[in-house]
């Protein structure tokens, strides 16, 4: 082969190189500062989508939790600001997903965001709380409020991290804490 020839290919492939690694650099530069204006969580962005209110749990503070590895398994590390809350009656809002398949609901997740996806859970577990009501209530996109036992869960197999008992429907999150908040 032609030494000009050779030389032009290694030249080329060259460039081809350092062009990919330019756009590597500069799309992980752009990426972090994108990153950097963006929410970490759906506990952070939620006072986007739902302002707290007076005398309800604020999902930031749900949000704190620190997950922790021994061995193989991973466990939670909450705050003690969210211990305190544990086994106490509380005010909630969030967003309803259904676990079931009916208009009616017993058992849901009640989440800081709202659904996107019929299929996907719009939280990490610290945005998201499993509720289990005394009286079923009808499934809707708008935000709600419910009263009922906070249980903080360390080591629950299905990776919940808040389970609401006993819950009660207090009525829709904008009209709700209103109310709470008088």
């Amino acid at each position: 082969m032609n030494p000009n020839r050779l030389r032009a290919r290694s030249i080329g492939w060259l460039g081809g190189a350092l062009l990919a690694i330019s756009l590597m650099v500069w799309t992980s530069t752009l990426m972090r500062a994108i990153a950097a204006d963006a929410p970490q969580s759906a506990n952070t962005y939620s006072h986007n989508v739902l302002p707290d209110a007076p005398d309800v749990l604020s999902w930031r503070m749900l949000g704190n939790v620190e997950i922790r590895r021994e061995g193989a398994k991973l466990f939670p590390r909450f705050s003690p600001e969210i211990m305190q809350l544990n086994d106490q009656a509380v005010l909630v809002h969030g967003f309803i997903v259904p676990l079931e398949a009916a208009g009616m609901q017993s058992h849901f997740l009640l989440t800081a965001v709202p659904t996107t996806c019929a299929f996907c859970v719009p939280a990490g577990p610290e945005g998201m709380i499993e509720v289990t009501v005394t009286s079923p209530i009808r499934w809707r996109t708008e935000p709600i409020v419910m009263a009922g036992k906070l249980s903080v869960l360390r080591d629950d197999p299905s990776g919940v991290l808040y389970r609401l008992l006993d819950a009660r429907f207090i009525g829709l999150a904008d009209v709700a804490t209103q109310r709470v908040a008088q």
